[in-house]
């Protein structure tokens, strides 16, 4: 039997991997959406501001706004964080191939360098011995 955490966390960890999926895909979209919700977080203390006449209601939405949005730039830090590290990894993964493939290339000249070599010396020995035989 699965416990209601083990349920919570694997949905949370479902919609991490999802999130993180999206940021890669679809990084401007995910930036204009923080761009939009920083002005949202603007407007709202604009309009708070002038709303409120209380100096001490003032000083807390103030201090609310400043927890909101360091809290939205620690959430937009965390996405595109998760974004490089994806990245990351696939740049490591291509330099292995590209690796491997630099490998293979360098051993493929190389048989085709000595075979080369060879098919030369072949022909040059197959013309000595036609023409010793001519002789």
């Amino acid at each position: 039997m699965i416990s209601w955490h083990g349920i919570l966390f694997a949905s949370l960890e479902k919609f991490w991997e999802n999130l993180r999926v999206f940021s890669y895909r679809s990084r401007t979209v995910l930036e204009v959406f923080f761009i939009f919700l920083y002005a949202f977080e603007q407007i709202l203390l604009l309009l708070f501001t002038f709303t409120i006449t209380s100096p001490q209601e003032l000083n807390l939405i103030i201090s609310l706004f400043a927890l909101l949005v360091l809290t939205t730039f620690s959430l937009h830090k965390l996405v595109m964080e998760s974004r490089i590290k994806t990245l990351e990894k696939e740049v490591a993964t291509l330099q292995q191939n590209k690796t491997i493939l630099e490998t293979s290339a360098s051993q493929t000249i190389k048989k085709t360098n000595l075979l080369l070599e060879t098919l030369q010396t072949e022909i040059l020995n197959s013309k000595d011995t036609f023409q010793n035989k001519k002789r």
